[in-house]
Order: C-alpha cells, then sequence, then structure tokens
C-alpha cells in the first residue's frame, strides 16, 4: 500500500537535518602560510627599532638583512623559538654590529632554534658574550666575526691597543654554543674574549672548520661535547 507524501513532514525533516548540521563546529579552512619575506636594515636612527622589530616578528623563510655599514646598539638582539630563519650582512668585513653601549649581555642571543643561517657580519664589543646560541640545533655559522675591537688590530674603530690590561674588561665568550646539536662553524674569526674564542660545551655533532682564533684566553674549548669535528682551523696569539 502506498502512502501519499506529506510535503509539509518532508520539509520540517530536511530543516533538522540541517540544522543539525550546522550546529557542529567546523575548522576553517587553513590558508596558505605567508610567503617569506625579507627585513632589509641599514645604518641610520631607525636601525636598531627595525632589527628589534624584525627578530620579534620573523616567521619560518624569513632573512634579515643588515646593510654594508656601521650599527651602534644599546639592546642585544635575541629570537626564540623560531625556525628557517637566515641573518646576514653583506660581509665580514662590511656589516659591524657594534654593542659596546648595550644594557644586555649578549649581542646575537638565539634560544630554541632550528634552522638557522647567521652569515657575512660582523659583531662587536657584547658586555657578556658576542652570539649565544642555547638548545638550538641545524645552525650554520659562516663568515663571522665575533669580538671585542679593542683586541682587534683589523678593527674598522680605530681603538686597538697593546695595552693588554685594557682587555680584561672584555667579555667572556665569542661563539657560545650551548646545549645544541648539528652545528656548523666554518670560516669565521673569533678575537679578544676574556675566555674562550670559541666555546662549545654541552652539544653534539658539531663541525667547526677554517675557523681562526686569536688575542683570546683560550682559542677554542669543547666541553662535554660528542660527535665534534675540528678541522683546518687555526689558533695564535692566543694566552693558552
Amino acid at each position: 500500500m502506498r502512502y501519499p507524501c506529506k510535503p509539509l513532514t518532508i520539509l520540517a525533516t530536511m530543516a533538522c537535518l540541517l540544522a543539525s548540521a550546522c550546529s557542529h563546529d567546523s575548522e576553517p579552512l587553513a590558508g596558505p602560510p605567508p610567503a617569506p619575506a625579507v627585513s632589509k636594515i641599514c645604518p641610520g636612527p631607525e636601525a636598531e627599532k627595525q632589527a628589534i622589530i624584525a627578530f620579534f616578528d620573523a616567521h619560518e623563510g624569513d632573512t634579515i638583512e643588515f646593510c654594508e655599514g656601521k650599527f651602534d646598539f644599546a639592546s642585544g638582539l635575541t629570537m626564540t623559538g623560531k625556525k628557517g630563519i637566515t641573518i646576514k650582512g653583506a660581509g665580514m668585513n662590511k656589516t659591524y654590529l657594534r654593542f659596546a653601549n648595550s644594557n644586555d649581555q649578549d649581542g646575537f642571543n638565539l634560544n630554541k632554534m632550528t634552522g638557522v643561517l647567521v652569515q657575512g657580519l660582523t659583531i662587536y664589543d657584547a658586555p657578556g658574550n658576542g652570539l649565544r646560541l642555547f638548545r638550538s640545533d641545524y645552525i650554520t655559522v659562516r663568515d663571522v666575526k665575533v669580538g671585542w675591537s679593542i683586541s682587534d688590530p683589523a678593527s674598522p674603530y680605530g681603538n686597538y691597543t697593546t695595552d693588554y690590561s685594557k682587555w680584561a674588561v672584555n667579555g667572556a665568550y665569542a661563539f657560545y654554543p650551548v646545549i645544541c646539536h648539528h652545528v656548523l662553524i666554518e670560516d669565521s674569526i673569533s678575537v679578544g674574549s676574556s675566555d674562550a674564542g670559541v666555546y662549545v660545551g654541552q652539544s653534539s655533532d658539531i663541525l667547526v672548520r677554517r675557523t681562526e682564533a686569536y688575542h683570546n684566553v683560550a682559542g677554542f674549548e669543547f666541553e662535554n661535547t660528542y660527535r665534534a669535528e675540528f678541522v683546518d682551523n687555526y689558533a695564535h696569539d692566543n694566552v693558552g
């Protein structure tokens, strides 16, 4: 036996089903990731502000590029918990970042980072450590000088002195990776550290090559570090 259709009943059922389907929260479709950006910073009165913002806002794939010239910063540059970042200058002997008047201990302080490249610049005169890497993985440092200008005869600031007593106020470590994994430091220079020019501690899978250390207390120091290689480096005119 056939029963006649009841249009009102069918419409009511469809409305209930539609309401039920719409009652569940649905995740919005994720958009494409932001395109990699380049933050170019040149010497000038806004350079420090621009650098701090660039370090804070950087996203995966971004590049922070410092122009050729001299920069004087009153605070260190810190980045935490990011990956896939490039920080570069125009070259070791072209881009100078100076932290002599900084209120922070470190020049660069990179924490909990993954996949970072630092290349083509000089970091001078941090109160504590020049380039500090902490709990970070897959880090490449290339064509970078870190040190203290008072101890560097190649300094463009003209303040080099052979009055060694004045070097005592220099910071402890130039290159300072601690609790890091898969770190490459190459074609770089450390100068003037009051402790070690290149210090690697509590880390693993480290390669330091073609790197020069001079006018430090210790040129190179690896401590509690595993699977580390030290190849074609040049230590001279250090205390020990």
